[in-house]
């Protein structure tokens, strides 16, 4: 198993033996304490991401105004596609540009979960090019309005994410650029956040993360970014 849901399982278990030691079931410290056990062989994945000038090639060949909204969010807002899919239009504001993400959708079992993270529950603003993306799907949608619960991506039932991961790849194919998993779109909008110089914790209160996680995650790329700050304040 991967170190994820290893991590997930032992969580579960320790919520479980917690809540029975707080009615009143005799438990161990020791127990309650146990070290996760981690998959020590695993191999870690490469973090792929897309320069703007790609993600502008991939976007040009998206002919489907309902997957171009979905995409301009990934890429633009840094979501979660768990986070995307749960999303209701009355989660969306058109005067403010913003989201609320105050859900997930959890793609193995087809059910709709609370955030991640206390951290998760968040409002992105989303940038004109997302705006403008999202509001052309709305339009033709013909579903908006501010109160409504129906799925933005999918209207009853949210967007099937092996249908869109297809039409990724195929997309991908056809403008001729690298291919990336549909979690790299948020490793693409932390690149270039940190490229235009924001920092670790403003970047983890738009993701959802804690700086620390942001740092751990991400801390090689900050380096390479001041390599580029100290470049540029060199030639001044």
């Amino acid at each position: 198993y991967s170190n994820e849901y290893l991590r997930t399982i032992q969580s579960m278990f320790k919520t479980i033996l917690k809540y029975g030691s707080k009615i009143g079931y005799k438990v161990e410290p020791s127990v309650l304490n146990f070290e996760l056990v981690k998959n020590s062989s695993e191999h870690k994945k490469e973090m792929l991401f897309w320069e703007p000038d790609e993600y502008k090639k991939f976007i040009s060949v998206v002919d489907d105004v309902q997957y171009k909204a979905l995409f301009s969010i990934l890429y633009w807002c840094g979501l979660r596609l768990g986070e995307a899919l749960a999303l209701r239009f009355c989660d969306i504001n058109l005067l403010s540009g913003e989201l609320s993400i105050n859900r997930n959708y959890d793609q193995k079992n087809r059910i709709f979960t609370s955030p991640k993270t206390n951290n998760s529950y968040r409002t992105a603003i989303m940038p004109n090019q997302c705006l403008e993306a999202v509001k052309a799907w709305i339009e033709a949608s013909h579903y908006y309005d501010a109160d409504n619960s129906h799925i933005v991506f999918g209207i009853d039932q949210p967007l099937d994410d092996n249908t869109i991961r297809n039409k990724k790849d195929k997309w991908c194919e056809k403008a001729g650029v690298k291919r990336i998993r549909i979690h790299d779109f948020r490793h693409s909008h932390v690149s270039l956040l940190i490229d235009l110089g924001f920092n670790a914790f403003d970047i983890a209160k738009r993701l959802g993360h804690t700086t620390e996680m942001v740092n751990n995650r991400y801390g090689h790329w900050f380096k390479s970014a001041q390599n580029k700050m100290v470049e540029k304040l060199n030639n001044v």
